[in-house]
């Protein structure tokens, strides 16, 4: 599916929304498939991980948040999207090419679990890659009822070790891998990055007041990178 038409009733068309960026820029979303805060956190800790990379993929990029972002601040970069559900892919479409950025940004429609190097355009390796994944274990935390909204918080078709994994075959060596979880998930996401074969190079703690403790955080690791890890000063969203 590479058309850039969202499949959808009328009534669900009258749900879509656009979400204007700047400079020409947009995303669409629907109840189901929204972006907040966290995407473009990683958005942008990953440019800065990677600041001469000339191909990057997103995981699970959900309404292409994180790809337009990319194509936006960085007009060399080809990105590849990768993303499990029909019509978050088809917003991910819509979105790359009303922001006329359908010639830069090549969306994939399937599951990450599945995906190869020879998937990717040309077969060529990534230079950087990200994920925003789910971050609740199954049977915990607060899973949205609807599909879409439980695929995308719950780890039910993609575990911090499926996108470590996934990042790995698509890497090139020394390639970058960012992601953005919760704090309580710190030891999973380290061991699962290293299970991968990529080192953790870089940590940032996220916090949303300077009086409360770290929500999230972001990491980048490297693939077949060597022992050594740069924790960042804390960023607080709210001075």
């Amino acid at each position: 599916m590479y058309d850039n038409e969202v499949n959808c009733t009328m009534a669900e068309e009258a749900l879509l929304h656009r979400e204007e960026l700047g400079g020409g820029a947009c995303v669409w979303t629907h109840p189901q498939y929204k972006f907040g805060t966290d995407a473009m956190l990683l958005a942008r800790f990953a440019l800065a991980c990677a600041p001469h990379a000339q191909r990057a993929a997103d995981l699970g990029t959900g309404c292409g948040i994180i790809p337009v972002v990319w194509a936006q601040e960085r007009p060399a970069l080809q990105i590849f999207a990768a993303e499990i559900q029909p019509q978050a892919a088809a917003l991910a479409r819509k979105s790359a090419a009303d922001s006329g950025f359908a010639d830069q940004i090549t969306v994939w429609e399937g599951d990450l679990r599945q995906l190869r190097q020879s998937d990717l355009p040309e077969r060529a390796a990534m230079q950087l890659v990200s994920c925003n994944p789910p971050y609740f274990l199954p049977g915990s935390g607060y899973l949205a009822g609807q599909d879409g909204r439980r695929i995308a918080r719950a780890e039910e078709s993609c575990t911090v070790y499926d996108a470590a994994s996934a990042a790995a075959r698509l890497l090139n060596d020394g390639g970058w891998f960012c992601m953005i979880h919760r704090a309580e998930r710190l030891t999973d996401a380290l061991e699962a990055m290293r299970s991968a074969g990529v080192e953790p190079k870089r940590l940032q703690l996220v916090q949303t007041s300077p009086a409360k403790a770290p929500k999230l955080f972001l990491v980048g690791g490297r693939r077949s990178g060597k022992p050594g890890l740069e924790v960042l000063p804390n960023l607080v969203l709210n001075q």
